[in-house]
């Protein structure tokens, strides 16, 4: 077992694949005597996603007990059926109270990396671990390595940005920025037709947090801000929100992620 981890973890520090460290890991199984049935390569790849692997380069800073309670919250929140985002900011959250410092939208850069080859994969973690190294904020990591990725032509669409940034329907349009936020957000709405206007904000189970507004207001576009504190003029922990816009005609809602 000690030398397929530690072919496992060389193999990551160079960038590999899944299928790559799958496959590698299949042929010392067999140099072993391991009989590898023919349908375990695709059995492998169909398990549920996994939220943790864009967190795999960070696990050399933790202890061994706080990577087991990662993995712990990663597996309980994923059979509860959070989503990906929902797990990557909790994830993310666990991290940066274990003191390791995660750009602030790292996890939007896991599709785009799987985009890379082995050698560029290499390359954005090298940097990564360099920087952090040197001191450099999430900021500077951050624009350094969507500076990389677009040298290498990756690059997100825009109908995929445009969908993160706004949210629609018949009479009225919702955005915040920014999203995620920390520790304020503006949220923009737009009205077709003068009503009156409720803001809410609630949490991920359903709880409201805040109200922020209840007013008429004539058609056009208006702004309000939230400084991310509750009713109780707390601050709210990091997280998933939903600003809720209810007009007379009708109700959306937008989502939103608090970072610390």
């Amino acid at each position: 077992m000690t030398v397929i981890k530690d072919k496992v973890k060389s193999l990551r520090e160079e960038g590999a694949s899944r299928q790559e460290i799958h496959t590698e890991v299949t042929k010392i199984l067999r140099e072993y005597g391991v009989e590898i049935p023919d349908e375990f390569k695709g059995h492998h790849v169909k398990r549920g996603h996994r939220p943790l692997r864009g967190f795999m380069h960070f696990s050399d800073e933790l202890t061994d007990e706080q990577r087991a309670n990662i993995r712990e919250k990663a597996k309980s929140m994923h059979e509860e059926g959070a989503s990906r985002e929902e797990i990557h900011t909790e994830i993310g959250n666990m991290l940066k109270e274990y003191g390791v410092e995660v750009p602030d939208d790292f996890g939007q850069h896991r599709e785009m990396m799987e985009n890379l080859n082995k050698e560029q994969r290499k390359a954005v973690r090298a940097k990564m671990r360099e920087m952090r190294k040197d001191g450099a904020t999430p900021k500077e990591i951050r624009d350094e390595i969507n500076k990389m990725l677009q040298e290498f032509g990756i690059r997100e669409s825009d109908d995929q940005t445009s969908q993160q940034e706004q949210t629609s329907g018949e009479s009225l349009s919702i955005r915040a920025y920014p999203n995620p936020f920390n520790p304020e957000t503006n949220i923009e709405y737009t009205l077709t037709s003068s009503t009156q206007v409720l803001i809410t904000i609630y949490d991920i189970q359903g709880k409201q947090v805040r109200l922020l507004s209840s007013d008429y207001r004539q058609a056009g576009t208006h702004t309000i801000k939230w400084n991310g504190l509750n009713e109780s003029g707390l601050q709210v922990p990091s997280g998933v929100y939903f600003i809720r816009i209810s007009t007379e005609n009708e109700t959306l809602n937008h989502r939103i992620v608090m970072m610390k």
